[in-house]
């Protein structure tokens, strides 16, 4: 099958159009997909995600520029929150609604991670200090929290 667009290079993709309620596919070669999708979205296909002004920055550590990390949606260190957080954070915001990470299972607060952390601790000390009922005690309370995750 051959591009409908430009009718030469061989269809390796398609978009949809829709048009008075019909939906018609339109196969296309790669350099007319990509014209088209330009057409559509942009040059950047995320751009209107973006809020950030595309300044000319990049992290120090590592290099990465600015607008590598806002076409990419990766970012290169640590340290490139830090440096370029100023034109970041709206970005992030946008994205995720937060700027803040959650955690890998949702719903699951910080304080109980916390809190779990903190009991782990003092059942390894109370093991070490051969106190066996306060380790059985603390025991119970990890498996009760757990429990209830």
């Amino acid at each position: 099958m051959f591009c409908e667009n430009c009718k030469t290079n061989p269809a390796s993709g398609y978009i949809e159009e829709a048009k008075a309620g019909l939906i018609r596919r339109i196969n296309l070669c790669p350099k007319c997909l990509s014209q088209k999708e330009k057409a559509i979205f942009g040059a950047n296909m995320f751009s209107q995600f973006l809020s950030a002004p595309q300044i000319k920055q990049a992290c120090s550590k590592c290099n990465t520029a600015l607008s590598t990390i806002l076409n990419t949606f990766f970012v290169g260190c640590p340290d490139c929150y830090v440096e370029l957080g100023e034109e970041l954070v709206p970005v992030i915001r946008n994205i995720q609604n937060a700027i803040s990470h959650a955690g890998t299972r949702p719903g699951e607060s910080i304080s109980i991670r916390d809190e779990l952390k903190q009991l782990r601790l003092q059942l390894n000390q109370a093991i070490k200090e051969e106190r066996f009922e306060d380790a059985a005690i603390l025991n119970r309370r990890i498996k009760a929290i757990e429990v209830k995750k």
